[in-house]
């Protein structure tokens, strides 16, 4: 194997995975794309290496799973690749460091674009109402740059699709638009 983890982890990994494109997720206007359907609690591995993946120093990692969206997903040209925003404006986080793999992969470089307003302090400390009032803008991207390219935005999870929302909204909604992630939280309960 390649070290990141013994082949016994890269099997339990390689089984658990779903590769899937829905186009209709939670009634987003756009499609998602995710490797594995995550539902806490159900597999140890998954929610270890979800954690881990928040360290930059797993850049290992970042690139390997950089190579399986690219691949499972099998887009063709050199897209936008842009990174969910840190909570923290200037930090380079888990997106971050995917997108730069997923972008390098592309021979392009990832777009930091996107940055929150009103927004401090980590998502999960935060209530919903609190979530969901939190404002994205995008800033140093045209539309002339987007126009016949697939954006694609990428973050380690999606659970209701909201930020993934609000980028779309503050990239003046691009026509061709998407988003990938490694997880998706309970998919089943939001299709």
């Amino acid at each position: 194997m390649d070290g990141l983890l013994c082949r016994k982890c890269w099997a339990i990994l390689h089984r658990i995975k779903r590769p899937r494109r829905i186009a209709n997720y939670n009634s987003l206007p756009f499609p998602i794309f995710y490797l594995f359907e995550w539902v806490a609690d159900q597999s140890p591995l998954l929610n270890s290496l979800l954690i881990c993946l928040k360290n930059p120093r797993t850049s290992a990692f970042h690139k390997r799973f950089a190579e399986l969206l690219t691949f499972e997903r099998g887009l063709i040209g050199r897209p936008v690749v842009i990174p969910t925003p840190a909570t923290r404006q200037g930090d380079q986080d888990h997106a971050y460091y995917l997108a730069y793999e997923i972008a390098h992969l592309y021979k392009t470089t990832p777009k930091n674009t996107l940055i929150w307003q009103d927004k401090q302090g980590k998502q999960r400390e935060k209530g919903k109402k609190d979530r969901a009032s939190a404002r994205m803008v995008g800033r140093g991207l045209y539309k002339k740059e987007m126009k016949n390219q697939v954006v694609i935005l990428v973050d380690d999870i999606i659970t209701t699709g909201s930020t993934a929302l609000k980028a779309y909204e503050a990239l003046g909604s691009p026509k061709d638009f998407e988003l990938w992630c490694l997880a998706c939280r309970n998919p089943a309960a939001l299709i």
